[in-house]
């Protein structure tokens, strides 16, 4: 009869509990090795990008483990809550909704309580920083590469974007500026001719002398 449970050997500093954190270490001492040749530190750059990769692999499988943990704790939560074990009775579900309900509020409560550890805060922060760290190595290298080929880099491209950002907001600018002194120069326009244009012509002369006082009254408002 094969055995149910057998132990894993202990060899070289091997840790059978976690095998993924040694897999890890070998990696990282495998991309510090020392290069040599003409391209040295371009290979150097590749081996600091390979450590962070490495890094964040880490970093995600205990993010991952974590969460792990919490889906058991959520689990055995919520057998007790059917058991009613932290409870005088058991539960009673009435209901396929009733018993997905009390499973949604178990873990909820079990995942809060988490997020608003400690362990959770830096779990998360080292996955993040990890994470923008070999963005930011893997950027470089593209951008020298494409430094090499005569063509825009990243950098570049983002500041052409900005400038053409800053172009656009210009022009809009100038636009509304534009429209405002058309408008105010329709209107004075308007007016003028309205001021020049004769008034009363068919009339008595005296009602012609007072649409005359009224028009250089115009005038001397618009001027």
């Amino acid at each position: 009869m094969m055995p149910h449970h057998f132990d894993l050997p202990s060899f070289a500093g091997f840790d059978p509990g976690r095998p993924e954190a040694q897999a890890f270490e070998q990696m990282r001492k495998l991309l510090s090795m020392p290069q040599v040749g003409y391209s040295r530190e371009t290979q150097e750059q590749y081996q600091r990008l390979g450590r962070l990769i490495v890094d964040y692999q880490e970093a995600a499988a205990d993010y991952n483990r974590a969460f792990a943990q919490v889906a058991e704790e959520s689990i055995e939560e919520f057998q007790k809550v059917l058991a009613g074990i932290d409870k005088e009775a058991p539960l009673e579900v009435n209901s396929l909704r009733d018993l997905y309900t009390t499973w949604i509020n178990v873990c909820e409560d079990i995942y809060a309580d988490f997020a608003m550890s400690d362990d959770y805060q830096a779990i998360y922060g080292r996955m993040v920083n990890a994470f923008m760290a070999m963005k930011q190595e893997s950027e470089s290298i593209m951008d020298k590469q494409l430094e090499a080929l005569n063509m825009p880099t990243r950098r570049e491209v983002d500041a052409i974007a900005g400038k053409l950002q800053q172009v656009k907001r210009e022009n809009r600018k100038l636009r509304a500026e534009l429209e405002h002194l058309t408008t105010e120069g329709r209107a004075h326009i308007e007016a003028r001719i309205a001021c020049d244009d004769p008034i009363g012509q068919d009339s008595s002369d005296a009602a012609a002398g007072d649409d005359s006082d009224r028009v250089q009254s115009c005038c001397d408002k618009v001027m």
